[in-house]
């Protein structure tokens, strides 16, 4: 379990208590990201039994480590200047913002930072695939940003081509 600080989930309860969702209003590929993080799903190289290594952002402050990933200081100084979101600077508290693990935030904020946390797995999943390739981080980062400020199209009115 990546988050052993943090209570485990309450039977009957859709989230423990504390954590902020985010709306339905959120593109789904957002949605999934924060779930998947909440539930240790990054396919980060410590899951799979790698020793060390930096981050997929260039960070040498921490391994390829989901851990990290939610309290990279590069990661955090793109999407603060990005998204708006103002960066705690503490790692610990970084997390807990990366987690939405703080109660009574306003929805934008808590749309901000799920937005973070999906820029961040679909960019570590970019650098995955890309086998060992340099990957310009700044330039990846800001591509997966734009796609996931696209308009998002309902599967229905697709279909009714609308």
């Amino acid at each position: 379990m990546a988050w052993p600080w943090l209570p485990a989930r309450p039977s009957g309860r859709a989230l423990p208590a504390g954590h902020a969702a985010p709306s339905k209003k959120t593109p789904p590929s957002v949605r999934a990201a924060v779930l998947r993080t909440w539930a240790n799903g990054w396919c980060a190289g410590r899951r799979f039994g790698a020793r060390r290594g930096w981050s997929a952002f260039g960070c040498r402050l921490g391994d390829e480590d989901i851990r990290h990933y939610v309290c990279c200081p590069k990661l955090w100084r793109f999407e603060a200047s990005k998204l708006g979101l103002v960066d705690p600077g503490a790692l610990a508290e970084r997390t807990t913002h990366a987690l939405l693990w703080q109660p009574g935030v306003p929805a934008e904020e808590v749309a901000g930072t799920a937005t973070m946390v999906a820029v961040g797995y679909k960019a570590h999943a970019a650098f995955r695939h890309a086998a060992g390739a340099r990957l310009d981080v700044p330039r990846l980062l800001a591509e997966v940003l734009a796609q996931l400020q696209k308009p998002q199209v309902a599967a229905g009115a697709a279909a009714d081509g609308g």
